[in-house]
């Protein structure tokens, strides 16, 4: 795979470390997108529409409007809430397997870190982390990333 797959495009590249349970360790590059404020309400204001539309949308079907409207008139305020706090998604993964050397590829999700995925090729679990500096633990990956 090279490096120009789309989904790379507009994000930031963090080296990682990819680690197995037994501790073989290989390496990989997560692609980081970083919202400001704008583009956080933007991305907010959006699913919040797209949960009230379906809450107006499903008021005249019979029946379905007494199931429908109250979990969508909910979920909207709760969406806009957790999308206005998400400063940061992973667009997407390039990740090397330590046990078999297939070349792994993650989509879009959420920031939490570490990241885990299944390797394509042999199945195994693996662990996504920013690299270790020193003895304390996993680095902050947001020294990484841009401001």
């Amino acid at each position: 795979m090279d490096g120009s797959v789309e989904w790379t495009q507009g994000g930031d590249a963090v080296a990682v470390v990819v680690q197995e349970r037994q501790g073989r360790t290989a390496s990989g590059t997560v692609y980081l997108k970083v919202l400001d404020k704008a583009a956080r309400t933007k991305r907010a204001g959006v699913a919040l529409a797209i949960c009230w539309g379906l809450a107006l949308g499903s008021l005249p079907i019979l029946f379905f409007h007494f199931f429908l409207v109250p979990p969508f008139g909910v979920l909207g305020p709760v969406m806009f809430l957790v999308r206005m706090k998400q400063e940061r998604f992973v667009l997407g993964a390039q990740v090397d397997c330590p046990v078999c050397e297939e070349r792994t590829q993650l989509g879009k999700q959420a920031d939490g870190w570490p990241l885990l995925a299944s390797c394509g090729g042999c199945g195994i679990r693996l662990t996504i982390q920013p690299p270790r500096t020193d003895d304390r633990g996993p680095v902050d990956w947001r020294l990484y990333a841009a401001p």
